[in-house]
């Protein structure tokens, strides 16, 4: 389970539609979420918790996977976008995009993110 978070700083609501988010190890990728339509009210933030199922089968041989398991933690991207719009005053409809680009280490041990740095 990840917890996405949808923050919309607009003075009206943002309404995006579905999407994907990519998790990659070391570039390749080991895992998808999918965000499903919605709506972030406005100045608010929408919490949506998905699945992730990470999988090391698309992984190159070259991997450091081996070593990062050893070490207690595996480093992780995320990247991910939005397309929506953004109702002003209930009159001005306009396209928004938002960007996600995070970096997160996961403990071994725990299965839980231990920091999160995100763009």
């Amino acid at each position: 389970m990840a917890p996405i978070r949808v923050k919309n700083t607009n003075w009206g609501p943002f309404k995006y539609g579905a999407s994907t988010v990519d998790f990659m190890y070391e570039g390749s990728r080991v895992g998808q979420a999918a965000i499903p339509k919605g709506k972030a009210n406005f100045k608010s933030t929408k919490k949506i918790n998905v699945n992730v199922t990470l999988s090391s089968t698309n992984l190159p041989n070259t991997s450091n996977l081996e070593s990062s398991l050893s070490s207690g933690f595996i480093n992780l991207t995320s990247q991910g976008e939005l397309r929506g719009k953004v109702t002003v005053m209930f009159m001005f409809k306009k396209k928004k995009i938002s960007q996600m680009n995070c970096t997160m280490a996961i403990s071994n041990s725990t299965k839980e993110v231990q920091s999160l740095s995100c763009k």
